[in-house]
């Protein structure tokens, strides 16, 4: 029941018959078959081939010469040395002309003045994700459906304050988009910028369709051109990492909760958070340049 080979018990009990401690005797530990070069194989095997199972890389070291090892042994060793088996993060697939765009995008815009640019973005945020880490002996598990209902939020910010959060459920199309510029845009930011103002937005269908730049030019809203696949480069998504990071915590899943929950944070933002997140501008487009358009760390 114990998991303890019959033979183990045995010798201990001798041990303990003779008197002696149940203690490992001096250089009775085993010895490792992996020697330094062996090792170094083994983390150029999982740095070239980062999808391979411990299995896979005992193989490997056998066709390289290397003695039989267990794939338990090869995992310790790779722990040892820092390695961890990751779930890979989701990013923005980044092209070449991508790159160049978001290089170019950053060149124009590094001396702007970012005072009167009105940051915003829709984001969905999504109920029982297990994004929390909890202590436990054993892995804990949470029951989830298998489609869970979300929440679409909508806002912008500014160095003078922010619009009104709009919250709903389902897709957003280009007619909807438009209303919720007219319900959530227009009167806060005419009232902050009474000489006018410059929207963010990304490159979303809804935001780029015909109707919508006719909206645009209808109610006489500037829109700052925006370089494709960088959400890295705009901070409002900072602030939608706050919330979602807030939301995970709490114990009650209901949309009620989670609407009071962002309607606090929202209504909480103070003026020194919107200037942190919208003076940062600067450091993500040199960042943006000197990775030559690759994604920022932000």
């Amino acid at each position: 029941m114990s998991g303890i080979p019959l033979r183990t018990c045995q010798r201990i009990c001798a041990r303990i018959r003779q008197g002696e401690g149940i203690e490992r005797r001096p250089g009775s530990r085993g010895h490792s078959k992996l020697n330094p070069n062996d090792r170094r194989r083994i983390q150029q095997f999982a740095r070239h081939h980062p999808k391979w199972s411990s299995l896979q890389i005992a193989k490997a070291v056998v066709q390289r010469g290397g003695p039989r090892v267990h794939p338990s042994t090869v995992w310790r060793t790779l722990r040892t040395a820092g390695f961890l088996k990751w779930m890979p993060k989701v990013t923005p697939m980044l092209t070449e002309e991508h790159k160049r765009k978001r290089v170019e995008w950053c060149l124009q815009n590094r001396d702007r003045d970012w005072s009167n640019i009105v940051f915003t973005e829709e984001s969905y945020f999504q109920f029982y994700q297990n994004v929390v880490l909890e202590w436990g002996k054993k892995r804990p598990q949470k029951p989830t459906p298998k489609y869970g209902p979300r929440l679409m939020i909508w806002g912008g910010i500014s160095l003078r304050g922010t619009t009104i959060l709009k919250i709903a459920r389902g897709s957003v199309d280009a007619a909807y988009y438009q209303e919720i510029l007219g319900e959530c845009l227009l009167e806060t930011m005419s009232t902050l910028y009474p000489d006018g103002y410059i929207l963010q937005q990304d490159n979303a269908r809804p935001h780029t369709a015909k109707k919508t730049q006719e909206w645009f030019r209808d109610h006489s809203v500037q829109v700052l051109p925006w370089p494709p696949c960088s959400p890295d480069l705009n901070p409002i998504e900072n602030l939608w990492g706050v919330m979602k990071r807030r939301l995970a915590k709490l114990e009650e899943r209901s949309s009620e909760a989670w609407e009071d929950e962002i309607k606090k944070i929202w209504n909480e933002l103070s003026t020194h958070s919107l200037e942190s997140f919208i003076k940062s501008m600067p450091q993500r487009i040199e960042k943006c340049i000197a990775a030559n358009g690759g994604k920022i760390k932000y």
